[in-house]
């Protein structure tokens, strides 16, 4: 029912409201002697047509409100948009109306409560009567004057549901952003940095905009309002430029693509340099202008790498700015007038910001999976040998290290075999070196075919192979004679038909402690694979280590 209620309160004018009107002091000269007198000029309000944009004019707005009750009414005026610079109210007192109130961004007022918003003002209307009010608005931000008429149960109920909207907000970006956080804390990638940052200064930005800042922060310090809102529109493009030449890695796709990226980049820390020393509205434009350059041009970079190159990166890009491109787009219009100022309006740009930072959020994981299956690839093939596809001398020795340490541990017997392929030499010199190395692709295939999940097996160097496995003397030396075996009857043929004879010799070294290193224990293998080499060829001899 309060929801409901408060909706309400948002869209449409409260019926004690019988009457509300603006005029236009073209001038900024007219006083409020002068305005209350004023019978011509004074234009219908309407809501949903408030924003009037950037304007050099001040603005009066006249209320007159109507209580039919038998007792006094507190009634609440809220301007929803809170950089106004300042508001004035003014209330009849002996005939005269004088000051009351004054609110506003550049205002200092130390009795503003820091859980209301700031630009609220309170009006006491005797029961049975009407009361008339005016405002006078100055203001070098856009000249937004939507505002809402409430009692006090309604407004406490929009406090409510203004607080809770904003809390959501502020937790779920929190909790993502931390997210990736810890994601950078452990990878070091930078463009996980850099999103975390472009979002805490949006952060910062949209709690500016609600107005959130002036209430809990700089309520008495109003000349920071001069300076806050285009630093931190600047300071979030130049994130967010910057975020983007990461995320889709620019420089890949062309000099031109990389200078207008870097261009609008320039442009950008320009903005939040300027800030600084402009004029208050000029550094606001220019902080604005930089905003749509950065959210449309990067935007329409990424629809033009996926259809020219298909950028997978880009798509997730594509989707997620397109929420945060339309409620940031919104939130500029709403402010100029251009678009009506409603419940949609007002958090288009949060609820743009959730989902974006959801979906780029998906978009890094995919990213950084897609770069560990790179950085797999490319570790396998460091380590693979490319003319076998075993393993290499060095792997082998990584592996075999690892698997030492292990071994020491458990106690358990463990072979280390050498493989040596017979008369090698012969064989290149017979049928090429083309023919050789289809042989030694052969001889690995069909090794690799018999092993077990935790067998190693590599190719040291030459025609000579090495295999650990897990197994005892006897285990070992059968291994090793199925492969022997399993040799002779490969079938390879040369360019001529004629029929390739392969057979190996192996050696084998068993243990079980692992005391000796890798070195020593090749060397016994080799030891034992040189008694098979004399003896003939084609067996297999086993060794003791001494």
């Amino acid at each position: 029912m309060r929801f409901l209620m408060f909706i309400y309160v948002l869209i449409t004018l409260p019926s004690f409201a019988d009457d509300i009107s603006y005029f236009e002091d073209k001038s900024t000269l007219a006083i409020i002697s002068d305005i209350e007198n004023k019978s011509e000029g004074w234009l219908e309000y309407n809501k949903v047509h408030s924003s009037f944009g950037w304007s050099e004019s001040n603005y009066w707005l006249k209320i007159t409100l109507n209580n039919s009750h038998v007792t006094a009414e507190k009634k609440f005026i809220n301007f929803t948009y809170p950089m106004l610079d300042t508001i004035k109210q003014y209330e009849e007192k002996n005939d005269v109306y004088v000051e009351v109130a004054e609110r506003g961004n550049l205002v200092v007022d130390e009795k503003t409560s820091r859980v209301l918003p700031n630009l609220l003002f309170k009006v006491d209307v005797a029961s049975n009567k009407s009361k008339t009010i005016y405002f006078k608005i100055e203001s070098q931000t856009p000249m937004n004057l939507d505002l809402a008429v409430m009692d006090e149960e309604e407004f406490s109920s929009y406090n409510i549901e203004r607080i809770g909207t904003t809390a959501f907000y502020v937790g779920a970006i929190l909790i993502i952003l931390l997210y990736n956080l810890i994601i950078y804390s452990f990878i070091r990638v930078y463009t996980f940095l850099a999103y975390v940052m472009f979002h805490t200064i949006f952060l910062f930005l949209v709690l500016v905009l609600n107005g959130y800042f002036y209430e809990f922060v700089w309520y008495d310090v109003p000349n920071i309002g001069k300076y806050i809102l285009p630093l931190l529109i600047a300071a979030a493009t130049v994130f967010q430029v910057h975020f983007f030449k990461l995320f889709l890695d620019i420089q890949r796709y062309g000099t031109k693509l990389n200078v207008l990226v870097n261009a609008i980049l320039l442009y950008d820390i320009f903005a939040f340099v300027s800030a600084l020393f402009l004029p208050y509205t000029l550094a606001l434009q220019v902080a604005t202008i930089g905003s749509f350059l950065s959210t449309i041009i990067p935007f329409l970079i990424a629809q033009y790498l996926i259809f020219k190159y298909q950028v997978h990166t880009a798509k997730y890009y594509t989707l997620a700015w397109l929420f945060l491109m339309i409620g940031i787009v919104i939130e500029h219009l709403k402010n100029l007038g251009i678009v009506e100022t409603t419940l949609f309006s007002r958090n288009a740009m949060q609820l743009g910001a959730i989902i974006e930072v959801v979906l780029i959020s998906i978009g890094l994981a995919d990213r950084f999976n897609n770069l560990l299956k790179s950085n797999e690839k490319l570790s396998a093939l460091v380590s693979i040998d490319m003319l076998t596809g075993v393993y290499n001398r060095h792997h082998f020795f990584e592996v075999a290290q690892k698997m030492l340490r292990i071994i020491h541990i458990k106690k358990e017997d463990y072979a280390l075999l050498m493989l040596d392929l017979d008369h090698f030499k012969k064989i290149n010199d017979t049928y090429g070196h083309d023919a050789g190395d289809r042989v030694l692709r052969s001889f690995a295939q069909h090794v690799r075919q018999g092993l077990r999940e935790n067998d190693i097996f590599a190719r040291i160097g030459g025609e000579e192979f090495t295999l650990l496995i897990k197994a005892s003397k006897e285990e070992s030396i059968a291994f090793a004679n199925r492969l022997r075996e399993m040799v002779k009857k490969i079938e390879l043929f040369s360019d001529e038909d004629e029929k390739i004879a392969m057979s190996v010799s192996i050696g084998v070294v068993g243990f079980n402690d692992a005391k000796e290193n890798l070195e020593k224990l090749l060397k016994y293998a080799d030891k034992a694979l040189y008694s098979a080499k004399e003896q003939g060829r084609d067996r297999v001899e086993y060794i003791t280590k001494a």
